[in-house]
């Protein structure tokens, strides 16, 4: 186990933070704050605050190996805060709030994300976490986490406490230990409450930020389908859904320009309703991805549509059903 964790230093080369700037999206998004005051048991307290976060915005602004690299990097030093301040190491105990989660979380992108990153936590990370305890937590949350769980080991799964209200948060927090926004009476040195200097109270992200993908990097990925729409035309996805609550995820690049993409359901007498309608997206200047969750058993189709009148386009595209079980969901790429 030190033998991997000291080759996987060296090969993202985490000590090696003089010579990256931070992006300056990462300054609108949660971040793993130093620690601030100390939980009943002794172990730092760490706050991300996930209300309102971009995710899917995130995900068009910096390539996922980047911002990986600065999320192991703040756990890093976070757990040297932890090995300096609390003896005999303790962990963390990350206070989560997840106010308004938006169903970014549950897109391709997110959930690809997640599968990369907990095994890292998971070997690199193994005793950071003391107890998680979530505020908030709202259906998109849990269905969540019923996608990624599988992903989780069951002795961090053992650590998460759900909270309904903040209040509830003193059980594991003495008030001169909580920041003010939580009903505690700990304020940072100039009185605020929320501690903004040190916590990022997330916003959506201007498209400003957003950067333009590579196609060819998609081309050469057999996870997705390549297709050349004619002008004025379109192809359809069609996927069955056989159970209430499973979710489409889907993911669309185009090489030369806009595209309009929406979803269909067809019932049994044959009609055909809009789920989610046609909208034009600017694919070609970042990836659209998306999910639904089905509310009705039958049959969907996802619909890409080339608008332009005098060109065809190249689009590089995934559709994919999310199925959930009692044990754990299963991917199923059509």
């Amino acid at each position: 186990m030190l033998r991997q964790c000291l080759k996987w230093r060296e090969e993202i080369d985490i000590e090696n933070h003089q010579n990256r700037q931070t992006p300056e999206v990462l300054k609108l998004l949660p971040n793993i704050s130093l620690p601030i005051g100390k939980a009943k048991n002794g172990s730092p307290i760490v706050y991300l605050n996930y209300t309102g976060a971009d995710m899917k915005g995130l995900f068009r602004c910096i390539q996922t190996k980047d911002f990986m690299w600065w999320l192991c990097y703040e756990l890093e030093m976070a757990d040297a805060v932890v090995r300096s301040t609390s003896k005999p190491y303790k962990g963390l105990t990350l206070v989560c709030d997840y106010n308004r989660i938006s169903m970014d979380v549950l897109s391709k992108q997110n959930l690809d994300f997640e599968k990369q990153f907990n095994p890292i936590m998971e070997k690199n990370f193994p005793e950071i976490v003391n107890k998680v305890l979530i505020l908030n937590g709202s259906t998109v949350l849990h269905i969540f986490l019923k996608l990624v769980k599988y992903l989780i080991p069951k002795e961090t799964l053992s650590k998460l406490e759900f909270l309904k209200d903040p209040k509830d948060l003193k059980k594991f927090i003495d008030d001169d230990q909580l920041i003010g926004h939580y009903g505690g009476t700990l304020v940072d040195e100039d009185g605020d409450p929320k501690f903004s200097s040190k916590i990022i109270y997330p916003t959506k992200i201007p498209e400003s930020f957003y950067i333009a993908p590579n196609f060819a990097d998609y081309e050469l990925n057999s996870d997705y389908t390549k297709v050349e729409i004619g002008r004025g035309k379109e192809i359809s996805v069609a996927v069955e859904v056989a159970t209430i609550g499973f979710s489409i995820i889907w993911f669309v690049l185009s090489k030369d320009g806009e595209l309009e993409i929406g979803i269909n359901f067809k019932a049994e007498s044959g009609d055909v309703e809009p789920v989610e309608p046609m909208s034009k997206v600017n694919c070609d200047v970042c990836p659209e991805s998306g999910s639904k969750i089905c509310s009705k058993v039958g049959t969907y189709t996802v619909v890409i549509r080339n608008n332009a009148v005098l060109k065809s386009k190249k689009v590089a595209y995934n559709v994919e059903v999310l199925k959930e079980d009692d044990s754990e969901p299963i991917l199923t790429k059509l």
